[in-house]
């Protein structure tokens, strides 16, 4: 899970459901980010196999590994509103 909390002024991730794997740890990540007025959260999210990389308006960035077992996405938003936009990239691999 990736989230901002406005009234807390933090941006985290929680990859303690990125794997059925018990053995995997499962890790929580809190950073400070603040979001002026009304200003809206841009988010990139690069996924590159078992790498997440979270950038927030070029301000700041977490990292997670996740090892899924099965291949499903969700996405939501409880207040507000999100507006998602997928580009695939391929390496010069």
């Amino acid at each position: 899970m990736i989230a901002y909390n406005r009234v807390a002024r933090t941006l985290f991730s929680a990859a303690t459901r990125a794997s059925q794997d018990t053995e995997t740890l499962n890790t929580v990540q809190l950073g400070p980010f603040e979001l002026a007025g009304k200003e809206p959260l841009k988010l990139q999210i690069p996924i590159d196999a078992s790498v997440i990389e979270v950038f927030a308006d070029g301000r700041a960035c977490l990292t997670e590994r996740a090892y899924p077992a099965r291949r499903a996405w969700a996405s939501g938003c409880s207040r507000g509103e999100v507006m998602l936009n997928s580009d695939r990239w391929r390496s010069g691999r």
